[in-house]
């Protein structure tokens, strides 16, 4: 390993401990129906939850933390009020 490599596996629990106070299964549940409505698969969503992860340079193991970072985002967003409804970009996930 590089000596300026970052060491992954180190960053798991920190990452881990920053979401964990996250969704429930009926947030999480409501999330994907409403990704349904909205034309997207749950398919769909891992597809660019994987892209994303490859974009940020980071290996596989991070795709389901950058999912459950993506719910908790757009859910905070909901819950600020700055959802972009007209656009339709942010799902209504109330």
């Amino acid at each position: 390993m590089k000596k300026d490599a970052l060491d992954y596996e180190a960053l798991l629990p920190e990452v881990d401990e920053r979401l964990k106070n996250g969704c429930s299964k009926e947030q999480e549940q409501l999330f994907y129906s409403k990704l349904k409505e909205a034309g997207f698969s749950r398919r769909d969503f891992l597809k660019w939850t994987s892209m994303i992860t490859a974009a940020l340079s980071l290996p596989p193991i991070f795709e389901p933390r950058v999912a459950k970072a993506v719910q908790q985002s757009l859910k905070d967003l909901r819950l600020s009020g700055c959802t972009l409804q007209n656009a339709q970009v942010v799902p209504n996930l109330s």
